[in-house]
């Protein structure tokens, strides 16, 4: 194992514990607050092993963690609209880096 790996394990398991950590929290910016570390290590650790499509997904998810933070905040938000475009991302960065053959 190289460096480069040891380190993404490293981040990998910063994100598992991330994750672990917003089970715990009691508020919903506590626990959006942890599930934006955990998506940020995780694409940490994709980058460093080039799993790009892991990386774009965890990006995402930070964005939609954000986007859901402000959901009572504004009129747009507690529209359904940034959920689907979000699945639409999903989508797209599914299809735009699928390599492999069926």
């Amino acid at each position: 194992m190289n460096i480069v790996e040891e380190v993404a394990q490293i981040f990998g398991t910063l994100g598992a514990i991330s994750m672990l950590c917003s089970n715990w929290q009691k508020t919903r910016r506590k626990i959006l607050f942890c599930l934006i570390f955990d998506g940020l290590f995780y694409f940490i650790q994709y980058i460093l092993l080039k799993a790009y499509t892991g990386a774009f997904t965890n990006l995402i998810s930070i964005v939609r963690v954000l986007t859901f933070n402000k959901k009572g905040t504004n009129d747009f938000f507690k529209k359904n609209y940034i959920l689907y475009i979000i699945l639409l991302l999903y989508i797209f960065i599914g299809i735009y880096t699928y390599s492999s053959g069926l």
